[in-house]
């Protein structure tokens, strides 16, 4: 096998040490238009999908009560307050969401076990000065959710049948002054995290191909800037030719053809995208050994994973772990390793207390990633970056295997399929480097101070984004208006 058709894993490097500006790398804006022409309507607001739903609701309600523009934006503020003061009272969340529009100002208007709805959905002294139409009224016209017309109306998209079938009560509740906040507290059906899918995407897939070639990058950075830039990330580059590849670009192209026969709900599309990008993939020769891919859809990673226990030590990284560490603990009764070593940082979702005592009951000991890197003059430089990279390290011997790629160590990720967990991306390699980050000084407070803010029924919300091949989802079930017809 030539040497360059597999490039990894390894840990990536600094980014841009300065950024001279808003947008330093100068390509923001065909990153934009790619997007917005492959996954319309996709903005940072994405994972409220909800919203799309309401405002596209609210419009279409105004227009069938004949309601002026004034009336109408009056009739979305006040929509939009109730929306932000039942995803505030309703807990547990199904999903750990960002705050709702409006939210931060909420307490200015609850009293005496009541919500001022009036006066939170007054223009200029409410939750907001004009309401947040504008976040979502150019999305929804894109979508076609909404007409571009002023005032907006019902999109030739927007199934109004179902929008009230979801969230018609708001309508309701948005006509009174007042609400008791036990009534807003039985609404959670209402909330904004109700929207959200049980199936969370995460495979992070670039793949390039054409003119007889091909460059396939698997590993965990998402489609942000700080995913490409900021983090410390892990990825595979495999590259192929006409004078051959790695098997696993076969792997890849079987991938993408289940995942667009699976019930993962994909953007219109994007099924096409994945049938042709696999088409190509197949024309390329790809018969040398090479890494092997692993995914979700139809069994759990950790069932996947070569029956390789005892070892004789284990490494664990992750940004994220589930509440009972039962990700964790799969992986140790698998490998079942004489020693191993979880490797944690101070934005580690995991309960620390939890892990400590993991620790101490399986051999194992808890430790902190570096925050200092060495030069290769030798000097050591400060490293604040967020490490986002998942790694699973075990060795026998002399013999170094790693899995990387999207699973972080929790149950969603590892241990569950799309039926029930996470959609996630995985390769399997023969390592021939330590991919363990360099070990650093504990802070003070140690592990015990680590503690988790994300819910076990995902690892953490956001958009998955994707390139021009592979799908996206926005952790929300799709919209009535991305039915096909």
């Amino acid at each position: 096998m030539a040497v360059d058709q597999v490039e990894g894993p390894a840990w990536t490097g600094f980014g841009l040490e300065e950024s001279p500006g808003r947008y330093p790398l100068r390509v923001e804006t065909a990153v934009s238009r790619i997007v917005d022409r492959l996954l319309p309507g996709v903005i940072t607001t994405t994972r409220h999908a909800r919203m799309y739903c309401l405002h596209a609701l609210v419009w279409a309600e105004a227009e069938e009560r004949q309601l002026d523009e004034a009336a109408s934006t009056d009739l979305l503020r006040r929509c939009e307050a109730v929306a932000a003061a039942i995803h505030h009272v309703h807990e547990p969340h199904r999903v750990a969401l960002s705050s709702a529009h409006g939210e931060d100002r909420l307490h200015h208007f609850l009293h005496d076990g009541r919500f001022d709805l009036a006066s939170a959905a007054a223009r200029g002294t409410g939750l907001s000065q004009a309401g947040f139409s504008g976040v979502y009224q150019g999305p929804c016209v894109r979508i076609g959710a909404l007409s571009p017309d002023r005032p907006p109306r019902r999109g030739p998209r927007a199934d109004l049948a179902a929008l009230r079938d979801g969230l018609g009560e708001i309508l309701a509740l948005a006509e009174r002054q007042t609400l008791p906040i036990d009534e807003l507290q039985a609404s959670g059906h209402l909330c904004l995290c109700e929207a959200a899918d049980a199936v969370r995407f995460t495979p992070k897939l670039l793949v390039i191909v054409g003119d007889d070639q091909a460059r396939v990058a698997i590993g965990s950075g998402n489609l942000t800037m700080a995913g490409w830039h900021a983090n410390a990330e892990l990825w595979t580059v495999l590259r192929a030719d006409a004078d051959g590849g790695p098997r696993t670009l076969r792997q890849v192209a079987m991938f993408l053809r289940d995942l667009a026969s699976s019930d993962v709900t994909l953007s219109v599309g994007v099924e096409g995208a994945l049938l042709r990008t696999a088409d190509q993939l197949d024309k390329l020769p790809a018969e040398e050994p090479c890494p092997t891919l692993l995914h979700s859809l139809h069994a759990p990673i950790a069932e996947q994973l070569p029956p390789d226990g005892p070892v004789d030590e284990l490494v664990l990284y992750a940004p994220f772990h589930d509440a009972a560490l039962a990700g964790a603990r799969a992986l140790l009764d698998h490998f079942d390793p004489a020693t191993w070593t979880a490797y944690v940082q101070l934005d580690t979702e995991v309960d620390g207390s939890v892990l400590a005592a993991l620790a101490r009951q399986r051999r194992g000991r808890v430790a902190w990633v570096s925050r200092q890197l060495p030069r290769d003059d030798g000097a050591m430089i400060p490293d604040e970056r967020y490490w986002h990279g998942k790694l699973v390290q075990w060795r026998r011997g002399k013999t170094r295997w790693s899995l990387t790629g999207s699973p972080n160590l929790s149950a969603p990720a590892l241990l569950r399929t799309t039926a029930n967990g996470n959609c996630e991306l995985a390769l399997l390699h023969e390592a021939h480097d330590d991919l363990a980050p360099l070990e650093g000084d504990a802070p003070p407070g140690g592990v015990e101070g680590l503690s988790r803010t994300a819910t076990d029924q995902t690892d953490r919300p956001g958009v998955s984004c994707s390139a021009t091949t592979s799908p996206t989802t926005s952790g929300a079930r799709a919209p009535p208006w991305h039915r096909e017809a």
